[in-house]
C-alpha cells in the first residue's frame, strides 16, 4: 500500500512536469510559428514557419515522452528485501521449532 501511494505521488509528480513543459513549448514557440519573426527576417520566413511549427511540436512530444519515461527508474524505498541465500531446514529441525511455538 505505501508503495502504491509513494508511486502516485510520484507520477502527479510527472504530470506536472509534463504540463509545464508542454505550457513552455506551447507559449514559446505558436508565436513564432504564427509569425512573429516576419517582421525580423521578412518574408522569406513564411516558408520555414510550417518546419519550424512542426518541429516545435515534435520536441515538446519527446520532452514529455522521455520524461514520462523517466517513472521507469522508480523504485520503492520500503521493497522487501529478500534473503541471500535460500534457507532449508531439515525435518527434525522444523519439528523442533513448531514444538517450541506451541
Amino acid at each position: 500500500m505505501v508503495t502504491a501511494l509513494e508511486l502516485g505521488k510520484k507520477t502527479v509528480s510527472k504530470i506536472k512536469q509534463n504540463l509545464f513543459w508542454a505550457f513552455a513549448y506551447n507559449t514559446g514557440l505558436i508565436p513564432i510559428a504564427a509569425g512573429a519573426l516576419v517582421p525580423i527576417l521578412g518574408l522569406r520566413v513564411f516558408g520555414w514557419l510550417p518546419i519550424l511549427a512542426g518541429a516545435a511540436m515534435a520536441l515538446s512530444s519527446v520532452t514529455v515522452v522521455g520524461n514520462s519515461i523517466l517513472l521507469g527508474r522508480y523504485r520503492p524505498k520500503f521493497a522487501a528485501v529478500k534473503p541471500e541465500e535460500e534457507q532449508i531446514y531439515t525435518e527434525k529441525e522444523l519439528k523442533a521449532a513448531y514444538t517450541e511455538a506451541t
